[in-house]
């Protein structure tokens, strides 16, 4: 379970940082694309309620960090499907100016991944 040691760090205009200790195995389906934002590729999981009980503020969608040795599991840019990893360093990024806040985690393992296909445009 992640949390509940957590660490709240200020950002300038309103912004914040909050770092959260702990591992947690999930399963979840994901996407692996390119973001919006910076055109990075991203793999983010979203997860059901009863496996967001194992995060530390319920959330059910995050983006995994650290996925350079682990992407070639999920199939090829433009998948989906689902997956069962083990994230820590789970933390939150709250942007003060565009409302909106971003949920991360460090993949660590991943246990198994199925039902791979290409997302739907």
């Amino acid at each position: 379970l992640i949390g509940p040691a957590m660490q709240g760090v200020p950002m300038s205009f309103g912004n914040y940082h909050a770092a959260f200790a702990g591992a947690a195995t999930v399963t979840g389906t994901y996407q692996y694309f390119f973001g919006d934002f910076d055109g990075a590729e991203l793999i983010c999981m979203k997860l059901d309620a009863s496996e967001a009980e194992k995060m530390p503020d319920g959330q059910t969608q995050f983006c995994m960090k650290d996925v350079e040795k682990f992407k070639s599991m999920f199939g090829p840019l433009g998948s989906q499907g689902t997956a069962t990893v083990l994230i820590s360093d789970y933390d939150v990024n709250f942007i003060a100016e565009s409302d909106g806040a971003y949920f991360g985690a460090k993949l660590v393992n991943v246990v198994n991944v199925s039902g791979t296909t290409l997302i739907d445009k």
